[in-house]
């Protein structure tokens, strides 16, 4: 379990040092369609959850529900709200050990949460995009796929998803009121969550 808590500790800082360093991307690619605000929140948001004291927690699930909880507090407005929901389902779908079935199955109840949450479907270029890419990707692999080899599937389905909202009308949140002149257009929340991603194949697959 210590192990776990080290991996997790060390995905989040991780993430903290990633989203420092791409905020004003993050920021420009909102402010195209949105409020400009994205990276700056999200990287206030991973601050606050990759200093948390984790010697307090015993359990991975236990560290997830409180990431959960700060990103929920911190990150603010639709994208704390989502981001808390993501990592509070994968706190209470923890499975007692990790594997690359198991680890799809808790990843698909975030998206289904995440999406239950934003009132979000496949193609409205939102951050669900790259997430359900991943989760159908890594179901793809196979019960006896590595979960190394699961997590890469599932990130590089997870990008080309991303990529793919550049040419989707945006049907949720502020963008969805460009209409038409939202395509052309990375979305943000999908950039965002293909990180969270990418990071988790760098971290994670140590788990299993």
């Amino acid at each position: 379990m210590g192990n776990e808590l080290s991996i997790i500790q060390g995905w989040l800082s991780e993430a903290r040092t990633a989203f420092n360093a791409c905020a004003t991307h993050l920021d420009e690619l909102d402010d195209a369609i949105g409020d400009g605000d994205h990276g700056s929140n999200m990287s206030r948001g991973f601050e606050a959850a990759s200093t948390m004291d984790y010697a307090t927690f015993n359990t991975a699930a236990k560290a997830l529900k409180q990431i959960g909880m700060t990103l929920l507090g911190t990150i603010g407005g639709a994208s704390g709200s989502l981001y808390g929901t993501f990592f509070l389902t994968m706190a209470s779908h923890w499975p007692s050990q990790v594997n690359a079935p198991r680890f799809a199955a808790l990843l698909r109840a975030a998206r289904d949460a995440v999406q239950a949450t934003g009132r979000a479907e496949v193609g409205d270029k939102t951050m669900v995009d790259p997430l359900d890419a991943a989760v159908k990707a890594m179901e793809a692999a196979g019960d006896d796929a590595h979960l190394l080899d699961s997590l890469r599937a599932g990130v590089d389905a997870a990008q080309a998803a991303r990529d793919a909202t550049r040419d989707m009308v945006a049907k949720r949140g502020r963008a969805a009121l460009l209409g038409e002149k939202s395509v052309g257009h990375i979305d943000p929340g999908a950039e965002s969550m293909t990180l969270v991603l990418e990071l988790s194949l760098r971290h994670l697959s140590d788990l299993g």
